[in-house]
């Protein structure tokens, strides 16, 4: 497989922009939410991320948002329940 790795610094920015990268922790924070892709140890204080990987993963958000399935702040998937009971509020009137 012939892939670019991407330093820190360069993924940061690949995610966030050349003029706003996001900020380290953010990346952290979303690899370990399924977000963004894991890093590569090619070394034992140097970690790398492949370029595809991070294209696949941003391409995953772009379609999330353009009307991939509908997610619960949980990130479970919803569905929507036809002809199923109804549920009423505790605060509606009787």
């Amino acid at each position: 497989m012939d892939d670019d790795f991407l330093d820190l610094k360069a993924t940061c920015s690949f995610f966030g922009g050349k003029t706003r990268p996001i900020h380290p922790a953010t990346l952290y924070r979303g690899i370990k939410a399924g977000r963004y892709p894991r890093q590569v140890h090619v070394a034992p204080n140097s970690s790398r991320w492949l370029h595809s990987e991070c294209v696949a993963a941003k391409t995953r958000l772009i379609e999330e948002r353009d009307g991939g399935p509908e997610r619960d702040h949980a990130g479970s998937t919803t569905t929507e329940i036809s002809n199923g009971p109804e549920r009423k509020s505790s605060l509606s009137k009787p």
